[in-house]
């Protein structure tokens, strides 16, 4: 009867056994997507990039029109394998830039490691809204981005010191002639200028109620101040003493020296206007939140911006570069079809 015992728990031990090995294989199996220079691309890396490009794709889309996109086709190829395949040579070239950081002996120093955990700590922090628990949070960071936070904290750091690559290479080696900044100045200055400005807003809507939008009266009576208002500028009053005319109206704000810029936290049409201005120059800009008269006081010029220039240039110098060196046979990928087929976008 021992013996018996015995031999059915040396079965049940080979069962786990069995199961156990069968994991493992298959979890190495799927553990990666692609191997490159003999690296794998591990699984967590390629959802890090494919979240990226979904972010990219989805930017500024209604839900109706995201559902429309994953269900469309680009070029005649379905939308989510056209950003798989992105996700996929963005991981690439994030590798081809890691081992030429590591063949030129580039590394991490504390202020790098540093940076990086108060960042991650940051995310957290927004991601429970500064009330949840450390775990609580890292657990809806995985829900969201489908890695955990040790994993993104492994490919933050690999990133960054691929991009200490990058910097270093764009700095030392990428040469930016004087013809080439000016040229590029020249047909792109709205992006570098910075313009410095008064603005005097005649709301459209009530900003002490949740920006709700005035009545149609409301509105149109905004308009014919501002109208009227501009018309004085016009005539050679000064900008500050028609806007002290509206001093003790609720419904008019004035904002004196607004840095005006690309990118800037200004509604755009105002931007699109200023950078392409003169000093001096007054114009009434009709918004979503209202009606603006903007007078310019201040540009920055193309040798104020001359080194940021001169960095945009030098980094599509080596976005071309760095896709030359992703042709190299030595970047091949070997791709593991059957764990990128079980990846999907949605």
């Amino acid at each position: 009867m021992l013996k018996k015992k015995r031999a059915v728990i040396s079965i049940a031990s080979l069962l786990i056994l069995a199961l156990l090995v069968g994991y493992f294989v298959y979890a190495n199996a799927t553990s990666y997507v692609a191997i490159i220079n003999g690296e794998k691309i591990t699984k967590a890396e390629y959802l890090f990039y494919l979240y990226s490009e979904k972010r990219v794709m989805e930017d500024n889309k209604s839900q109706e029109e995201i559902d429309a996109l994953w269900n469309s086709k680009i070029d005649g190829v379905d939308a989510a394998e056209v950003v798989k395949q992105n996700a996929l040579e963005n991981a690439k070239k994030y590798k081809i830039q890691l081992f030429k950081a590591q063949e030129q002996g580039l590394f991490l120093n504390d202020n790098d490691y540093s940076s990086i955990e108060n960042s991650i700590d940051t995310l957290l922090g927004q991601i429970s809204g500064f009330e949840g628990t450390r775990k609580q949070a890292e657990k809806s960071f995985k829900e969201w981005f489908g890695i955990s936070v040790n994993q993104y904290k492994d490919i933050i750091e690999k990133w960054n010191l691929g991009f200490k690559f990058a910097l270093k290479e764009q700095q030392e080696n990428i040469k930016v002639t004087e013809e080439e900044l000016k040229e590029h100045y020249k047909e792109n200055s709205q992006n570098f200028i910075k313009a410095t400005a008064d603005i005097l807003l005649f709301y459209k809507r009530d900003v002490q109620s949740g920006y709700v939008m005035f009545s149609d009266e409301e509105i149109e009576e905004a308009e014919k101040k501002a109208e009227g208002a501009i018309e004085k500028i016009k005539d050679g009053e000064r900008f500050i003493s028609v806007a002290a005319e509206f001093a003790d109206d609720t419904k008019v704000q004035l904002e004196e020296n607004v840095e005006i810029k690309m990118g800037a936290y200004i509604e755009q049409e105002i931007i699109d206007w200023a950078v392409r201005s003169n000093v001096g120059d007054v114009g009434l800009i009709d918004t979503e939140l209202g009606f603006n008269i903007v007078e310019v006081k201040n540009l920055t010029s193309f040798e104020d911006e001359r080194d940021k220039v001169r960095n945009v240039v030098a980094a599509e110098k080596y976005e071309k570069l760095l896709d030359e060196w992703a042709k190299d046979p030595v970047y091949n990928l070997e791709l593991n079809e059957k764990a990128l087929n079980r990846i999907k976008v949605r």
